[in-house]
C-alpha cells in the first residue's frame, strides 16, 4: 500500500499556510484528527540530475482543494518564500502509524500551481485536486527510523520576494541586471507564448567573464558556467535562435 504523506507549509508573509487544512470545514469527511494543521498530499515526485554539476528539479505534489488553496494562489502571485516539511507515515510492526521519513525544503517558492476538476459524470469517483511545484534553496531528506540524513543546496539565486528566480523558471534570460554570483550559473529558456521549454535553441549570453554560448536540448537548460562567490556578474542577453534538427 502507498504511504500517507502530510505537509506543513509556512510562508514568510502569510504564516502557517497549512493551518486548518485537514479539518471537516476544509476537506469534509476526508479530515484527519490530530493532523488538522497539515496538508494531505496525494502524491509526490522529485528528481535530481547531474551533468557536470547537480541539477535540482522542483518538488511536485498533488493535494486536494482545501483551506490552503487561496493562500497558495497568493503565494505564487507574490513569489513568497516558504518553508515546507513533508512527513511520511507507514504502518509499524505494532500496527500503528509511524512517522519514518521526512523531506524539508527551505526558502522555497511556487513555480507552478494548477487545478484539476474531474468530469462530474465520467470521473465521479475522483476529487478536485491541485498540482503544486516548489523550487527551493536547500533540501534535507531524513530517514527517521534508520537514522540517515542527506542535505543539498541548489544553485538558485533571487531568493527575495518579487525578484525573478534565475534557476530557469522565469520566462526569458535576465537582461542587463547586475546580480551577486553564487559559484555556478545556469538558465532555462522558455517560450513566452506557451510556457514550454525551448528545444534545440542556440543561445548566447554576454558576461563580464566572457561570452557563454551553446545549444539547449529538450529540457531547455543551458550549460553551466562558474564565477567566484564574491564577484558580481553582469548578464546581457545576446541571441536566441532555433536550429534545424
Amino acid at each position: 500500500m502507498s504511504y500517507l504523506i502530510y505537509l506543513s507549509l509556512k510562508g514568510k508573509k502569510q504564516g502557517l499556510i497549512s493551518a486548518g487544512c485537514s479539518t471537516p470545514e476544509s476537506i469534509g469527511n476526508r479530515y484527519q484528527a490530530g493532523r488538522e494543521d497539515q496538508i494531505q498530499v496525494l502524491s509526490l515526485n522529485h528528481m535530481m540530475t547531474r551533468d557536470q554539476n547537480i541539477n535540482h528539479h522542483p518538488v511536485s505534489f498533488v493535494k486536494p482543494i482545501d483551506k490552503s488553496s487561496p493562500l497558495l494562489a497568493m503565494a505564487i502571485d507574490g513569489n513568497e518564500l516558504l518553508d515546507a516539511v513533508f512527513m511520511f507515515y507507514r504502518i509499524s510492526p505494532m500496527g500503528q502509524l509511524e512517522r519514518f521519513y521526512e523531506v524539508k525544503l527551505t526558502s522555497a517558492t511556487l513555480v507552478d500551481f494548477s487545478c484539476h476538476y474531474p468530469h462530474s459524470i465520467d470521473d465521479n469517483d475522483q476529487i478536485p485536486s491541485e498540482t503544486v511545484l516548489l523550487d527551493y534553496k536547500s533540501i534535507t531528506c531524513s530517514h527517521l527510523a534508520a537514522g540517515t540524513t542527506g542535505y543539498s543546496i541548489s544553485q538558485l539565486q533571487g531568493r527575495e520576494e518579487e525578484r525573478p528566480l534565475l534557476s530557469g523558471f522565469s520566462s526569458i534570460l535576465p537582461l542587463a541586471e547586475t546580480i551577486t554570483a553564487l559559484f555556478s550559473h545556469q538558465f532555462k529558456l522558455k517560450n513566452q507564448q506557451n510556457g514550454d521549454n525551448c528545444q534545440h535553441i542556440a543561445y548566447g549570453v554576454k558576461t563580464n567573464k566572457g561570452p557563454v554560448e551553446g545549444v539547449c536540448q529538450t529540457s531547455g537548460v543551458t550549460k553551466q558556467f562558474d564565477t567566484k562567490q564574491e564577484e558580481n556578474l553582469n548578464v546581457e542577453y545576446l541571441f536566441q535562435t532555433k536550429i534545424g534538427i
